[in-house]
């Protein structure tokens, strides 16, 4: 007896160690960025000083995305996802474009078709999420998804509803999302089924419905992969594969399907309701105990995708006559404060992880437990697409573009002529002048003598007076979405200073500021 006790107790502190070690293990400490204060410490300078948006870290994602997936192929990490953020994202004329490839994608498109045909177009036995992720690069470079290398994607996943739910929720929510991003249709009697089990719309946002948790307290709301406590993640994205039906309600399915319309929209509210109360101080999200930047992307594509602000503070629920409170309380994680999911994003921003200031990659964690995975509080390949994606989502969002994953405006190849936008930079040397173009978020460098008369240059100012903001020789600008003037300052600049002393001795001299413009 004595015996078997022991063996409890010693199997016991072993699932306990197991638990424990991986915290161990990947426990370390690195610095969260502070988004409202270290883009003034990053060795750029911005013009007018102003604090930079979202384009300057898609831009700086992208270009770091194009430094270390050289040749995607097909996989979770240095494949598709990196491929679609690259197109996505195009549509911003930022300066990463100009360092595509000519044939990068045409290569990866090349690649993927001998790893199509060479596994007879069979990519997993258990995961539909591999045709569901292909799909998205695929569709994004304007090829259908009924004809990869051969094979028909569309009539493959409409095969078996049983196969969509092989692996769990995550089946039919990414094949929902795909089919969605070139508005494909699944037949109504594929190549080849068993009765009762050919796949539709309607059958997975069923089984998506059916496993609404419901917690406790007989509260329903949100899901989760495993277990009865709705996680960011799973939520977030089972929301991204509803919105396109919770938005236009002429395309929710008319068949095979029980769940009613206002049924179908209370649980698609009440998910948004339950990632409201989830979110962490500071509005990011948490997995595994730790914030990291993918949960907290999920949830930004999740209310783009519904045309929901994802720094809103109130979002209304109509149907379930309640409202989601999101951004409530600002919180300090890793150092850091912040009080919305946009500005906690960026505190993942990996500065200087690149090959220059303006070229930098995203962390999956800044501190603490990395979930395990490995990936340490570096930057990460999965939290940099992550991030990057998020970032799209939110400019489109603003700036009244499709969706995410709506690439109905790129699925005929549109890509090919999306073009790097050029911008003018008229470098002013009392009245005589010189011009130079650059692309947004490029940059460059400020001369050190007048490009027109080789005179030194003390400083370049926005201001033709140079009461503006003032940039020094050899520093980088990060180029704006517009064109510039900069006027060279030649002289010292004086300034009178008055000092009053309450009582004492103070002694006079000249005090010179040269470059405090």
């Amino acid at each position: 007896m004595k015996m078997k006790k022991l063996g409890v107790w010693f199997l016991s502190l072993m699932v306990a160690l197991s638990i424990i070690l991986p915290f161990a293990q990947f426990e370390a400490e690195a610095k969260a960025f502070d988004p409202n204060a270290e883009y003034k410490d990053i060795n750029l300078r911005f013009w007018n000083d102003e604090k930079p948006n979202q384009r300057f870290y898609i831009n700086a994602a992208s270009r770091y995305i194009l430094e270390t997936v050289k040749k995607p192929e097909m996989g979770s990490t240095f494949g598709e996802w990196s491929v679609m953020d690259l197109l996505r994202g195009m549509y911003t004329g930022a300066d990463y474009i100009n360092y595509i490839p000519e044939n990068y994608f045409t290569d990866y498109k090349s690649r993927i078709d001998t790893y199509v045909k060479d596994i007879d177009g069979n990519l997993d036995r258990n995961k539909s999420t591999e045709w569901s992720r292909l799909t998205l690069s695929m569709t994004s470079l304007g090829f259908p998804i009924t004809d990869i290398a051969g094979y028909d994607f569309v009539d493959r996943l409409a095969q078996s509803h049983k196969f969509s739910y092989r692996q769990g929720i995550n089946g039919p929510i990414w094949e929902i999302i795909a089919l969605n991003t070139g508005g494909y249709e699944f037949p109504e009697t594929p190549s080849k089924f068993v009765e009762g089990d050919i796949n539709t719309v309607g059958k997975m946002i069923d089984y998506i419905m059916k496993l609404e948790i419901t917690d406790k307290t007989n509260k329903k709301g949100g899901w989760a992969l495993f277990g009865k406590v709705p996680d960011p993640d799973i939520t977030g994205m089972a929301l991204q594969s509803l919105a396109p039906y919770y938005v236009d309600a002429s395309k929710y399915p008319k068949k095979d399907i029980n769940t009613s319309y206002e049924d179908f929209k209370k649980a698609v509210e009440r998910a948004i309701k339950v990632l409201s109360e989830i979110q962490a101080d500071g509005g990011a999200y948490k997995a595994f105990g730790n914030i990291n930047a993918e949960s907290t992307t999920q949830v930004i594509v999740a209310l783009t995708a519904m045309n929901m602000d994802p720094k809103a503070k109130v979002i209304n629920l109509p149907t379930i006559n309640d409202q989601a409170h999101f951004n409530q309380k600002g919180g300090v994680n890793d150092g850091v404060y912040t009080d919305n999911m946009m500005d906690a994003l960026y505190t993942f921003f990996a500065e200087r992880s690149g090959s220059s200031p303006e070229v930098s990659g995203f962390k999956h964690v800044t501190s603490g437990y990395d979930g395990g995975g490995g990936s340490g509080t570096g930057v990460n390949a999965m939290g940099t697409d992550q991030s990057l994606y998020g970032l799209i989502a939110y400019d489109r969002y603003i700036n009244k573009e499709k969706p995410l994953y709506d690439m109905t405006d790129q699925s005929n190849g549109q890509y090919k002529n999306m073009k790097a936008k050029k911008f003018k930079v008229l470098f002013d040397t009392e009245g005589t002048t010189s011009e130079e173009t650059y692309s947004p978020y490029a940059t460059l460098n400020i001369p050190a003598s007048s490009p027109t008369s080789n005179a030194k240059v003390i400083t370049w100012n926005t201001k033709k007076d140079g009461s503006g903001v003032a940039y020094l020789p050899n520093e980088l600008l990060v180029m704006p979405e517009q064109n510039i003037t900069l006027y060279a300052q030649f002289e010292n600049q004086y300034f009178a200073i008055n000092y009053e002393l309450n009582g004492g001795e103070f002694n006079i001299c000249s005090v010179e500021f040269p470059h405090l413009l």
